[in-house]
């Protein structure tokens, strides 16, 4: 059972992805900051982490940058699901490794094409 990250700061939507990512087969670990997702990406190396952007203390994309400079990190694949719908925060997501960038609202059809996707190409796996 392949297993996701979730790091959101809202727990409505932390519940329902959980929800739903769990009807699809994932175990999921979820947590509300990023400061506590890089202490339980240490302790459970998921093989994908889903992510928000703005958080408090720590946001996303400090997050995701933070991921990638640690060896475990590096190749784990990162989505960033979040309200943030500019363009510039879609380059910039990019630009810091992560590897798909969803704006809300979205449907989960679209997420989990994302998810199937990149862990069928991860090294990790």
């Amino acid at each position: 059972m392949k297993k996701i990250l979730l790091v959101d700061d809202d727990r409505i939507s932390r519940t329902l992805l959980r929800h739903c990512l769990k009807k699809q087969g994932y175990e999921v670990e979820e947590v509300a900051s990023a400061t506590e997702a890089l202490v339980t990406f240490r302790q459970s190396s998921p093989d994908l982490v889903v992510s928000d952007v703005l958080m408090p203390q720590i946001n996303g994309f400090e997050f995701c940058q933070k991921l990638r400079s640690t060896p475990s990190g590096q190749l784990v694949p990162f989505i960033f699901l979040t309200s943030q719908n500019h363009l510039k925060y879609l380059v910039e997501s990019h630009s810091i490794g992560a590897d798909a960038y969803l704006s809300k609202p979205f449907e989960i059809s679209e997420l989990l094409v994302k998810i199937n996707a990149l862990l069928e190409k991860s090294p990790c796996i």
